[in-house]
């Protein structure tokens, strides 16, 4: 479903359009919650996640090469009482800050996940109440962790 279009000119050669869409699967499920229960509510995992990129990983000599460090678990979240941490230790490698120390989230629901819009668009197919299995690394011991999604707070 098209939600907006933005028209711009190159200079005199022409112009050039971008389309903004919604997933149909998204709007299904949005149209059923609103239709069902006057509202829509999205789940929210409740962890705060950053990349890691191949150099890092080396860098810090991390387990993987890939996948999310936890930099924040919100407290009394369905993440924050299946355990998952998140790291504590502050570095900064080329202006770039990370918190080490975490866990390092590499599947959910059995599927790789390397970047935080993996990660969103995983659990936005769930709705609160759910739970899902989300895969980590605690040092270089991989663990599973069944995590009840909660509701996402208002403004989030």
């Amino acid at each position: 479903v098209n939600t907006a279009i933005a028209t711009g000119t190159t200079g005199a050669r022409g112009n050039i359009g971008i389309g903004f869409a919604v997933p149909i699967n998204t709007v299904r499920h949005v149209a059923s919650q609103l239709i069902e229960q006057g509202r829509v509510e999205h789940a929210f995992l409740a962890v705060g996640a950053q990349p890691i990129e191949p150099e890092i990983a080396r860098l810090f000599n991390l387990p993987v090469r890939r996948g999310l460090m936890a930099v924040r678990v919100y407290e009394g979240s369905g993440a924050d009482r299946a355990g998952i941490r998140a790291g504590t230790d502050e570095v900064v490698v080329a202006g770039e800050s990370y918190r080490l120390g975490g866990d390092i989230i590499v599947a959910i629901e059995g599927k790789p996940v390397r970047t935080p819009a993996e990660l969103r668009e995983a659990i936005s197919a769930k709705t609160p109440g759910d739970k899902v299995t989300i895969e980590a690394y605690r040092g270089d011991d991989k663990r599973s962790f069944e995590v009840t999604l909660g509701p996402q707070p208002a403004g989030g």
